[in-house]
């Protein structure tokens, strides 16, 4: 069961900045409109973990360091993936993690016009970017609008409980109305074979693949913006040249790289 707090939300956390993670007083998770959302289930369980990434425009406009590492702290996101999924988590065959973010349906949210689509596809091989997303104008609206479900609704992202371990994770239940499995393939706000509605084959990855991320802003127009990856069992990261290092404060890692297609 989903669980709602009245405070007001607790903004802040510019990328670069150490988060602290947990707070003696609950309060509602971190966010921001035009903040992207990373999201982690087991296919075969009953919950899943969505972490607020950041902001949408930071990525795409590469001012969160592309071309020397840097750091981005998620705040402690083991804790809570362990908790939910088992310490194994991060080999398990079940387990599936996704990119996605919407920053307006109706609105020009930091350059991004109402109805641009962020959302990551899986490598089929690693180190080589694929193709993104097609959508016509109909069906990015119709990606955005669902997308702004997950967010920031009645039910959306924005009216969680902050996990007691970091202030930017939610862990959902999925029976929950606007849960992150509901958006996916098979799920209640979405189809049998596509994701939020449009997108086919969903927008989602084993958790050892990587993810690359596209921005849809035109009509069957996309652009690439940069390449996820998560670290293995270790739970630690090198990163590699002209790449950006997201750490969990030793407890949890994602690491990102802009490339050249």
């Amino acid at each position: 069961m989903k669980h709602k707090h009245t405070k007001q939300p607790i903004f802040g956390a510019l990328l670069g900045a150490v988060l602290v993670a947990g707070s003696a007083q609950a309060a509602l998770v971190i966010y921001n409109p035009g903040d992207l959302l990373v999201g982690f289930r087991d296919v075969t369980g009953s919950k899943s973990v969505v972490v607020n990434l950041g902001s949408a425009a930071s990525f795409r406009d590469h001012s969160a360091g592309f071309t020397a590492p840097a750091t981005l702290s998620l705040g402690d996101i083991n804790t809570d993936l362990a908790a939910t999924f088992g310490n194994g988590w991060a080999s398990n065959s079940n387990m599936r993690w996704g990119i996605v973010g919407s920053p307006s349906n109706t609105a020009t949210v930091a350059s991004d016009a109402a109805n641009t689509v962020y959302a990551s596809k899986a490598e089929t091989t690693t180190g080589t970017v694929g193709s993104g997303f097609l959508l016509n104008n109909t069906n990015r609206g119709i990606a955005s609008t669902t997308m702004m479900g997950l967010e920031a609704s009645t039910n959306g992202f924005n009216t969680y409980q902050a996990s007691a371990n970091n202030t930017r994770l939610v862990i959902q239940d999925n029976a929950d109305a606007a849960d992150w499995a509901s958006f996916q393939p098979g799920g209640n706000n979405s189809t049998a074979s596509t994701g939020f509605k449009v997108i086919n084959g969903g927008i989602e990855g084993s958790i050892t693949q990587t993810l690359d991320l596209f921005r849809t802003s035109a009509s069957n127009s996309t652009s690439y913006v940069a390449s996820f990856s998560l670290s293995g069992g270790s739970v630690s990261v090198v990163p590699e040249p002209s790449s950006l290092l997201i750490s969990g404060l030793g407890l949890g890692a994602l690491a990102i790289r802009r490339r050249r297609i």
